[in-house]
């Protein structure tokens, strides 16, 4: 006796036979295990826990580790810059110090140019003795410097369109600092309250008051003046020139002369850095005017301005 198939049941359960019309065709049928339907919302759900589990408290912190992380790669790779600044001028300082040592060397060996090779040495050694210890901390170069002063020219030129102001700039001491002034009338007058951006309470004093880009550079040719301090407008604009020239090198060469009207200066530059002296707030023409204004305590407008030539009036005594 052979044993009941226990699947049989299931079997005649699950199996169904249809016939269309004809008789001809039979189908079978077969249950499919159909999902509930809350599975699909409940992987979602699981989905959106996991995403939903990083709260803002845990993002702000995953952030700032992220610009910790920066600042010290940003720390790093400056000093690895300035480390590599200062191997490179050491090995300058070598290299002078090595050419001073052989000339040294060859006075000893060769009496007949023995003066010769002896400073010869002495100045290579003493230069890379200066070159090894005086390693310069920072140098801007001229291209980033003009296009910072690029952009602020072209905001102070705006506002002065828009504004319908003159083409006029003056250099007016307020107290230890010189403000800038564009009137809005050709026949101006400085206004008292200068300091404020738009001063003046009548119509010869209404204008646009500024920060010229020059007051800094007067400051530091004040503090690295040997000479006395100029008590006129000439031996200020010479001073401030000699410094624009030789420390600041701005320009190859800056040549003052006195005018044909009384107070009135012509200023020559060659080679200027920041473009042609017709340059609103030109950093030359700004410089020279700030600090004769501050030496005579009186205003100093810009007259005329070319490429490469400008001139600048003490006013007080030009309308005199």
């Amino acid at each position: 006796m052979s044993a009941p198939n226990s699947n049989g049941d299931d079997i005649d359960a699950t199996e169904r036979t249809t016939q269309n019309g004809d008789g001809e065709t039979a189908t079978l049928q077969t249950p499919t295990a159909e999902a509930p339907e809350g599975s699909e919302q409940a992987l979602n759900g699981n989905a959106e826990g996991v995403s939903d589990s990083v709260g803002p408290s845990e993002r702000i912190t995953e952030l700032e580790t992220y610009i910790d992380v920066l600042q010290t790669e940003n720390d790093r790779l400056r000093a690895d810059y300035a480390r590599a600044r200062t191997v490179s001028y050491q090995k300058t300082a070598l290299a002078i110090a090595a050419i001073g040592t052989v000339a040294v060397l060859g006075g000893a060996i060769l009496p007949d140019v023995r003066a010769v090779l002896v400073v010869t040495g002495a100045i290579g050694l003493f230069s890379g003795v200066m070159t090894w210890y005086l390693t310069p901390a920072r140098v801007v170069p001229v291209g980033v410097s003009e296009s910072v002063y690029d952009a602020a020219t072209a905001t102070l030129a705006g506002l002065k369109d828009d504004l319908g102001l003159q083409a006029i700039t003056v250099y007016a001491p307020v107290g230890d600092q010189t403000r800038g002034f564009i009137p809005r009338e050709r026949g101006f007058e400085v206004p008292e309250n200068v300091t404020h951006a738009f001063p003046g309470d009548t119509t010869g004093s209404q204008g646009l008051s500024f920060t010229p880009s020059g007051q800094q550079l007067t400051r530091e040719v004040d503090r690295i003046r040997a000479a006395q301090t100029p008590t006129t407008a000439l031996d200020a604009f010479e001073q401030t020139a000699d410094s624009l020239v030789e420390h600041f090198e701005v320009a190859d060469q800056i040549a003052v002369e006195k005018g044909t009207d009384f107070q009135e200066f012509v200023i020559s530059v060659d080679e200027a850095a920041f473009g042609p002296l017709t340059r609103l707030d030109h950093p030359i023409v700004s410089a020279l005017g700030c600090a004769a204004a501050q030496s005579v305590g009186e205003p100093v407008v810009v007259n005329d301005a070319e490429a490469t030539t400008v001139r600048l009036a003490v006013i007080s005594e030009t309308n005199e």
